[in-house]
């Protein structure tokens, strides 16, 4: 105990009175968006403010939100309107209230937004069997258990249509339609019949890829696809799977309405079927289900002892276990936007079957990024109706950020300053529009460098 009160001592001046430190002081804030505004109209890289819990927040210009299934600056939530349509302030308010997350640093009092998260419900985990699907409107109908009443009502959210028919309630809370948010248990992609398959059948959502039990006729919960090429192979791994009467599935989505009434327009489904790829073969497909990363300690105040994490971890599913996956972060030229993809090791098999799992006990994994990709070690290739099958990209979903070891000491703020793609920028919007900065205002003190191009 001597030793330990010794070590603590080294942290600590003879008297601490600060009331917060030089870089202001972190925050995280949740909640339903009361009031959102945009600062110019005419710049889709503007910045604005949001009212949440009737808290203030700037967002600073060059600000990149993530969305459900993209990423969107705040000029592109509004689309040239003067309200967005997902505050409760609006003349037309949303009916049901929109939430956001908003993670950032107090600066002299002001709240400054370093990152921003928006979804219509962050808890959201809606569940139950399809009872019905009509193929005309792609409509599914979900209930506890077959042989109920047709209870709920949904849509997918595919504005290009991607995973069935192009259909949306708002494109901005689209799925994403590059990786496959719409998937089986095991990463496989699944998709809704654009025409009824007892009639028709749909090529890009073929009704052979869910074959039947031949005892029962019943759709088969749990299989493995046939190589391609295997002669007379009632499966094809090139293409989705269809979504199927008696599937039970988790999803979420935004509320919506039609002329049939209310629905949910959804952008992630996980249904509970276990179809694999043969081993060693392509395609072969892959998802991220957790990612997290330790950011590191940050700026240093003399005598405030820093709680930091630098450790990763990245876990999802495989429909092929046999095969390692490869773990990158995805680098952005602060000017040009040139992506580098960077080597962070290699997920293997986890406990639970088809699972992968990355968690290194030792290793530097920064500088912090944006987006991780995973890619399947024997390779990747178009299939399924344009994704890219053996990868996944996404956001990274947690970052870890640097706290007060000791109580009583003063918070610390964000370190945004070790995130290049907000202290830098991340190169032309969208790949053309314009150069995405540093945000400005800074959430800190001081700002850091900006990039050379700006």
């Amino acid at each position: 105990m001597a030793l330990a009160l010794a070590v603590l001592a080294t942290f600590l001046p003879v008297a601490t009175a600060w009331s917060q430190t030089s870089g202001g002081t972190g925050f995280e804030i949740i909640g339903r968006i009361q009031s959102l505004t945009l600062n110019n109209p005419a710049d889709v890289l503007s910045g604005g403010t949001v009212v949440v819990n009737n808290i203030t927040v700037v967002i600073p210009r060059n600000t990149i939100i993530t969305m459900p299934g993209t990423f969107l600056s705040l000029g592109e939530l509004f689309n040239g309107a003067t309200q967005s349509g997902l505050a409760t302030s609006d003349s037309l308010p949303p009916q049901t209230p929109y939430e956001i997350t908003v993670i950032g640093n107090i600066v002299n009092g002001t709240y400054i937004a370093g990152l921003v998260q928006i979804a219509q419900s962050f808890g959201q985990a809606l569940a139950g069997t399809i009872t019905a699907i009509d193929y005309a409107t792609g409509d599914l109908w979900v209930s506890g258990t077959t042989g109920r009443p047709m209870r709920w009502r949904i849509q997918l959210n595919d504005p290009v249509g991607r995973f069935g028919r192009m259909i949306s309630a708002d494109a901005r809370f689209t799925a994403d339609t590059d990786n496959p948010t719409i998937h089986a248990q095991t990463g496989y992609p699944m998709c809704v019949p654009r025409t009824n398959p007892a009639t028709q059948d749909d090529p890009e959502c073929p009704k052979g890829n869910r074959p039947l039990d031949p005892v029962t006729g019943a759709p088969l919960k749990k299989f493995t696809m046939a190589a391609p090429g295997t002669p007379g192979a009632l499966t094809n791994p090139m293409k989705q799977a269809p979504l199927m009467v008696g599937d039970f599935i988790t999803y979420s989505g935004i509320q919506g309405t039609d002329a049939r009434g209310a629905y949910l327009s959804v952008s992630h489904i996980n249904a509970w079927v276990g179809i694999s790829t043969a081993p060693g073969t392509l395609p072969a497909y892959v998802t991220q289900e957790v990612s997290q990363i330790g950011v590191g300690s940050g700026p240093v105040f003399p005598g405030i002892a820093a709680d930091f994490k630098l450790g990763i971890l990245i876990e999802g599913v495989t429909t092929d276990p046999t095969r390692p996956v490869d773990v990158y972060a995805v680098d952005v030229d602060a000017c040009s936007g040139r992506e580098t993809l960077r080597l962070l090791g290699t997920g293997f098999p986890a406990p639970i079957p088809q699972r992968y799992k990355f968690e290194p006990v030792v290793g530097n994994f920064l500088p912090v990024m944006r987006e991780i990709l995973v890619k399947m070690r024997q390779g990747t290739m178009p299939a399924a109706n344009g994704l890219i099958a053996g990868q996944y990209r996404a956001p990274l979903g947690t970052y870890l950020l640097p706290g007060t070891l000791s109580p009583g000491l003063p918070l610390i703020p964000n370190n945004f300053g070790d995130f290049p793609f907000l202290a830098k920028g991340s190169g032309p919007f969208h790949g053309a529009g314009p150069v995405v900065g540093q945000l400005s205002p800074w959430p800190g003190a001081p700002a850091p460098a900006p990039s050379s191009c700006q």
